[in-house]
């Protein structure tokens, strides 16, 4: 599957594409606003997708997570400002096991643990005392002792 989304200021909707039928077809399954009508990135680890910066019909959340497991209807599990309501967005994230490795802009780099037993995100640790830059993106290396700003 396909996961669109665009944070522009145009109609949007979250869009699903079944890209099974390729290289003849793909069909878009699923096309609404009922999950969220924008975000500005997406990552998918495993069975859950990681959404940034999500504006609903009613508010905004900095990210949440939510369940594949109907990959054609996520369903929400958690919004981050549940448990972290400080936390402005996250512009970017890269996520492994459930590790969120949280770009937050001129607020640095958070790195937080989705618990799916207790559904909340707890604070592994964070990058912000000092940080001068804007944290576009980050990424882990292979072996998993360095990461990587932009």
């Amino acid at each position: 599957y396909l996961y669109i989304i665009s944070d522009d200021g145009g109609n949007n909707s979250l869009q699903i594409a079944d890209l099974s039928y390729l290289p003849d077809s793909a069909f878009v399954v699923y096309d609404s606003t009922d999950i969220f009508v924008h975000s500005h990135t997406l990552f998918i680890d495993g069975d859950k997708l990681y959404v940034g910066i999500v504006t609903t019909t009613t508010d905004v959340s900095s990210m949440n997570v939510y369940s594949l497991s109907n990959p054609v209807h996520p369903t929400l599990l958690r919004r981050l400002d549940q448990d972290y309501p400080s936390i402005g967005s996250v512009h970017d994230m890269y996520v492994i096991h459930d590790t969120v490795y949280a770009s937050c802009g001129y607020d640095g780099l958070y790195i937080f643990r989705y618990d799916t037993l207790a559904n909340q995100f707890v604070l592994l640790g964070s990058l912000q005392d000092g940080f001068k830059n804007y944290n576009h993106s980050s990424f882990i290396s292979p072996d998993h002792p360095l990461i990587y700003l932009t």
